[in-house]
């Protein structure tokens, strides 16, 4: 029965074998990914975002009669642009098996329709499932640390699909190449051969105190905090190849300006490697320009409002 009902589903077993079947289909095409359509596309976007308590609602979307080819697509991108976009503003997943079968009662109510869920979806206001708007979207992306907030698996997945789309029509039937790997282009272990803007040497006590302080300045230690920061922000985060020499990773930025060169197969590095130099000016410069293309390939759902209904 649908919960809250005692009334049976299925007027007879027969019935309910054939609605299994059906779902059944839906889902071993969902897990196995090789169709072109675009429900097998969605489900190879969202495999490294780990979040399967989504699969009710996109078998219920993928089943619906109501809703033409075109608007499951949408549908299936709003999904993944919720699902993405709550994990790089550190927003929990913890309520979601509950949040997506509310979704799913939502429309079984009123009808399905890609309108009535982008409407549901945008009424949310809870932390538990609000729709992060753009401005927070590109404030977590050009302020928060990507590389530790998502890991480096899913990091990886957010710049691979950052690089789909810098690619576009043109280059994208050449496919990525296989094995990439996250790569800090201002390394972790910078002391040696990264000075701070100042010029000045940090000691032993200033990262200590570093590592108790948020305030940036431009203070020995208030640089230390500001670089530590942007680090992993993904504005200093790229993409390499298996051939990318990984002995040079720490290594000064005219060193690994030549890497970047041999790495210009990615459009990621292209832009690196033509700079003379690279900051935390730099990073912040790249990290905005990496948000507004994130907002065209993780979009807010369109309301009536805006004009898209």
């Amino acid at each position: 029965p649908k919960r809250g009902s005692t009334n049976p589903r299925y007027p007879t077993v027969e019935v309910e074998i054939k609605d299994l079947a059906r779902y059944g289909a839906i889902y071993r095409e969902m897990v196995e990914r090789e169709a072109s359509n675009s429900l097998a596309q969605f489900s190879r976007r969202l495999k490294r975002w780990d979040v399967t308590t989504v699969y009710p609602l996109v078998l219920r979307l993928w089943e619906c009669d109501e809703i033409g080819a075109d608007n499951k697509a949408c549908a299936l991108d709003t999904l993944l642009s919720l699902i993405v976009r709550r994990a790089v503003c550190r927003l929990t997943t913890k309520n979601y098996n509950k949040y997506f079968l509310n979704v799913v009662d939502h429309l079984d109510k009123g009808g399905w329709s890609l309108e009535r869920l982008n409407g549901y979806l945008l009424k949310q206001t809870a932390d538990s499932s609000r729709f992060p708007t753009n401005d927070e979207f590109s404030r977590s992306l050009t302020q928060s640390r990507m590389y530790q907030t998502l890991g480096s698996a899913r990091t990886n997945a957010f710049l691979v699909e950052v690089e789909r789309r810098q690619r576009g029509k043109l280059q994208e039937t050449k496919g990525l190449p296989e094995r990439l790997s996250v790569e800090h282009v201002l390394p972790d272990s910078w002391e040696e051969h990264w000075p701070l803007a100042n010029g000045v040497e940090p000691t032993r006590d200033d990262f200590i105190l570093a590592h108790y302080q948020i305030k940036e300045d431009d203070s020995t230690v208030g640089l230390i905090v500001r670089r530590e920061r942007l680090i992993h922000t993904v504005g200093n985060l790229t993409l390499v190849t298996p051939s990318f020499n990984s002995k040079l990773s720490n290594k000064g930025f005219t060193t690994k300006r030549a890497e970047f060169s041999e790495q210009s197969i990615l459009m990621l590095n292209k832009d690196i490697a033509k700079e003379e130099e690279w900051d935390e000016h730099k990073i912040e410069v790249r990290s905005a320009r990496i948000a507004e293309i994130a907002k065209e390939v993780w979009p807010f759902p369109e309301t009536p409002e805006s004009g898209g209904f």
